[in-house]
């Protein structure tokens, strides 16, 4: 007379009955519950990068940049001085109000950004000259020389989907997801999973577009020649200019924590 309660209390069934219970459950819960940043951070391959310090942190938010960088959460190709001259982003980041409440989930392409000061100027004077021109001439003319940069381009969403935790990367890619629900841009995928380096757009192939110069040394800075070939170029640029990528003897005053409101928000 009991048989069929032993059926409906078959472990199976509970089995069953609970991994329902967790696939719905989570799939209901908003994805502001999840964190943006996986913990602890996956293994990116080729990436030479460390944990900012609290030093390195003053360095970039109160003397490069000026501003805090709250998804900044790697640092790499330091100076002479010791300075970090590129940086490591996490491709989420929130999006807040004056009173600091969180308005938005931001996705972001640039996962690495040259910070160095004197970089920043030399390379923005080596564009104005000319040289980004130069550049993407040099790459058209050189089929070995853009098929390694469609290899750049086409190898960043990869990485930037091992700076996204699992639980958001499952749901980004979800064709049902509400994404106002969840306070994030429609274009989110998109901007996360098919653009390469300076967001240049993959869906239609890989592409060997060059688009910034300062992009592709923060690039080279963080994974080296071999993941990025404009960079070495623009290192031999700036040498044949008489500027040492490495910094000056004065360069570092321009990495001192600067007073509060001595920059302006970039």
């Amino acid at each position: 007379m009991f048989a069929h309660l032993r059926k409906r209390v078959d472990p199976y069934d509970n089995f069953t009955i609970l991994r329902d219970f967790v696939k719905y459950s989570t799939a209901s819960k908003s994805l502001r519950n999840f964190p943006l940043v996986p913990e602890p951070l996956l293994a990116l391959p080729g990436v030479q990068w460390e944990e900012p310090s609290e030093m390195d942190r003053e360095t970039v938010e109160k003397g490069q940049l000026g501003h805090p960088c709250g998804q900044m959460i790697g640092v790499g190709g330091r100076c002479r001085w010791g300075h970090p001259q590129a940086l490591m982003f996490a491709p989420l980041g929130e999006m807040r109000d004056q009173d600091s409440t969180v308005k938005a989930v931001r996705a972001d392409h640039g996962i690495f950004r040259l910070s160095c000061p004197m970089l920043q100027r030399e390379v923005k004077q080596m564009e104005q000259s000319g040289e980004l021109v130069q550049m993407q001439k040099k790459v058209n003319e050189d089929p070995a020389l853009g098929a390694r940069l469609k290899a750049a381009h086409a190898s960043v969403p990869g990485l930037r989907e091992r700076l996204i935790p699992q639980e958001w990367v499952r749901r980004l890619n979800d064709p049902k997801l509400n994404f106002s629900q969840h306070k994030i841009s429609e274009k989110a995928p998109m901007i996360l999973f098919q653009t390469g380096l300076v967001g240049v757009t993959l869906n239609k192939g890989a592409t060997n577009e060059v688009k910034c110069l300062h992009a592709h040394l923060g690039d080279f800075l963080m994974r080296g020649e071999k993941s990025n070939p404009i960079g070495p170029l623009v290192v031999q640029l700036l040498e044949e200019r008489g500027i040492n990528s490495k910094g000056s003897e004065t360069c570092w005053t321009e990495c001192e924590p600067k007073q509060s409101g001595s920059h302006e928000h970039s």
